[in-house]
């Protein structure tokens, strides 16, 4: 499905961006264009990409945008350490 490989990509867009900080990523924050993915269909996705890496538990947000076919890594969450 291509969600699922949409999911990977973003995990590991989101662990070079996180870098020595991984383990802190509580959130990944992505904006998505209605027709570039399904939002149910990446969010089951993403649990699955996620599992026994180093940001594991951290939720994926989605935020709409109006450019049908965006799809962009726009913030990581951080916890305070």
């Amino acid at each position: 499905m291509h969600e699922a490989g949409v999911a990977e990509r973003i995990m590991e867009e989101a662990l070079a961006a996180a870098g020595a900080r991984a383990a802190a990523v509580t959130a990944v924050e992505v904006e998505a264009g209605p027709k570039a993915v399904s939002d149910e269909a990446l969010l089951f996705h993403w649990a699955e990409a996620v599992r026994g890496t180093p940001i594991e538990g951290a939720a994926l947000r989605i935020v709409p945008v109006d450019d049908p076919v965006a799809l962009r890594l726009v913030a990581l969450e951080l916890e305070e350490t």
